[in-house]
């Protein structure tokens, strides 16, 4: 772990940090300015001397680094013949995201070998203060919509934020668990896991907790399937199964102890709810608010694309509406050329996953494998939540970027 490594987790994960001094704390209540000060405090992380003394940029990935300048091109272009309120935030995020892209050029491979550490640090700090908040500051939680969300910022705060980077913490606690040589950071990462799924049942993010039970599920099956496949099975490996069935009941058993029964009576009733507003909206009546918008989006633009195809072919403009859904809205905003290349981008970083995560027999728990496991979250929010232009996603997406490359050989071992 070092300077650079810890910039990059806190670059990913801090945001809960700016929010719990700006909003729990009430330093400077939804003052921007505050948080763009912040953003860029990070970012000092990453400076060195190096990046004046020797100016030797790292190669990214170039396909995807290509694909990127494209689409932001085509989204800046639309930007500029845009007029809607905040514009001047918009361009604070174009030229933080620039900012952090090229800083990352200076990033050598070797400087972010224990980078899980960072995450871990980052995540753990960020979910101890949001649950502090609402332990000893915040004594009136507001309820939002159905059920009860924890969130900071009243009604203008955001609980998905605080879910991803408790599912950031998750992954970064496992890799911990597998990779540290201190058994200080293990013990961590033992306390963030259950710290991290706390987070996640008070912000009652389906979208994270499906991902998640969807990639332990595969990583359970792939580890279990590899071992029952091998020519002999050895007694350490019978023991590997039990151990990893064992870990996972103990978290299971350990979110029943810690959360009160009336928030997972709440939680449970709130899902009930969800699934059968779901299945009132599929079978066309009116159920679940959050289902039906992506939902009405989806038939919306199948409805325009009978009646007003030429629409899409140049796009309605930048942030023309929010869809709540990035990969519709990138071909309804940017027209069909910006929306086949956010496509295409997506599509490119998921083959790398399956070759990563998936075909390879053996995972090499390195950078690249953690940066692929917390996209996995970004490939399902871009069906579900926020627009094709997010921050959020856009910094993980562009250090996937600079990081993401294939063995020399090309092959997938």
């Amino acid at each position: 772990m070092n300077r650079k490594s810890i910039g990059i987790a806190l670059v990913l994960s801090g945001s809960p940090i700016i929010y719990f001094f700006r909003d729990g704390l009430g330093l400077s209540p939804e003052y921007f300015f505050f948080t763009g000060t912040f953003m860029f405090l990070f970012l000092l992380f990453l400076l060195s001397k190096d990046i004046m003394l020797n100016l030797k940029i790292q190669k990214p990935n170039m396909v995807l680094f290509y694909l990127t300048c494209f689409y932001w091109l085509i989204v800046t272009n639309y930007f500029l013949l845009s007029d809607y309120p905040d514009k001047n935030k918009d361009i604070f995020y174009f030229l933080y995201l620039l900012t952090y892209f090229l800083l990352l050029l200076f990033v050598r491979d070797e400087e972010v070998k224990f980078i899980y550490i960072s995450f871990l640090l980052s995540t753990f700090l960020s979910n101890f203060i949001f649950i502090y908040f609402f332990k000893t500051l915040f004594t009136s939680i507001t309820f939002r919509e159905i059920g009860s969300r924890a969130y900071i910022g009243q009604e203008k705060g955001n609980p998905n934020l605080y879910a991803n980077i408790a599912y950031y913490g998750i992954i970064a606690s496992l890799f911990t668990l597998k990779k540290a040589y201190k058994q200080m950071y293990k013990i961590l990462a033992f306390i963030n896991i259950p710290l991290s799924l706390l987070v996640i049942l008070l912000t009652q993010n389906r979208t994270v907790l499906i991902v998640l039970l969807i990639v332990v599920i595969c990583f359970i099956v792939k580890e279990i399937l590899h071992i029952l496949t091998s020519f002999k099975v050895k007694k350490i490996d019978l023991f590997k199964i039990i151990k990893i069935f064992a870990i996972f009941i103990f978290f299971f058993l350990l979110i029943f102890v810690i959360i009160p029964q009336d928030i997972l009576s709440i939680y449970f009733s709130n899902y009930s709810i969800y699934l059968e507003g779901l299945l009132l909206n599929l079978s066309g009546k009116v159920g679940d608010q959050s289902s039906i918008q992506r939902i009405d989006a989806f038939n919306m633009i199948i409805n325009e694309l009978k009646t007003v195809p030429e629409n899409y072919l140049l796009g309605m403009g930048y942030k023309y509406e929010w869809l709540d859904i990035p990969f519709l809205q990138a071909f309804r905003d940017l027209g069909f050329l910006g929306g086949f290349v956010f496509l295409i981008f997506h599509a490119i970083v998921v083959s790398y996953v399956i070759r990563y995560l998936f075909l390879k027999r053996n995972i090499d728990l390195n950078f690249i494998s953690l940066l692929l496991l917390l996209y996995i979250l970004i490939f399902f929010n871009c069906m579900a939540h926020g627009q094709p232009y997010d921050l959020s996603h856009w910094l993980l997406l562009i250090t996937i970027v600079r990081f993401l490359k294939l063995p020399k050989n090309g092959k997938v071992n």
